[in-house]
Formats: structure tokens, C-alpha cells, sequence
């Protein structure tokens, strides 16, 4: 989710101030060309990457798994979702 949080705050940050604790900003500088956009696109691609594991060990442990596991979960997942929707349509961020 921190990958989430800097794809929707880096906007701002580099409009406010050039801090390098920004995905983007770390994947920029070690790129040859300091291109930010391909940097952008790197850093969605990772957070796809890491949702796209977490759904297929979730799925694993829901088919597989101890009932027990289903409230904690749905928690995670109610998490992410909740992290995702704030993020989008937070001031924080515009």
C-alpha cells in the first residue's frame, strides 16, 4: 500500500518539494535516463505485480485454508480497498 500511497501522492510532492522518499523519485535516479514518467509506469507496474501475487496466495489460503483465516483476510482486503478509494479521492492528494 506504501506503493499505492506514492503513485497518488507523487503529484504533489514534486510540486511542493523535491524529496527523494518517493517510489518514483528512488526508481528516477537509478535510471539511466532519470526519466520520471517510465519511472510512473515502473512503480504501477510494481504495485500490479505485488496486488496480483497477493490475490493468488490469498485465493490459495481461501480455497485451502482454516476457515479461521476468512474474518482476518477480508480484513486485509476491506484494508486495501479502503486504502485505495481514500487515496483517490483524497484533497491530500490533488
Amino acid at each position: 500500500m506504501c506503493w499505492c500511497n506514492d503513485v497518488f501522492s507523487y503529484g504533489k510532492e514534486t510540486r511542493t518539494h523535491t524529496d527523494g522518499h518517493n517510489l518514483i523519485v528512488v526508481i528516477a535516479a537509478g535510471r539511466t535516463d532519470g526519466d520520471e514518467w517510465s519511472a510512473l509506469r515502473a512503480a504501477v507496474g510494481r504495485f500490479n505485480e505485488a496486488m496480483a501475487a497477493y490475490l493468488a496466495v490469498e485465493a490459495g489460503l481461501l480455497a485451502t485454508g482454516d476457515g479461521g483465516l476468512r474474518p482476518a483476510l477480508t480484513a486485509r482486503r476491506n484494508w486495501i480497498r479502503a486504502t485505495y478509494d481514500w487515496s483517490v479521492g483524497a484533497a491530500r492528494y490533488a
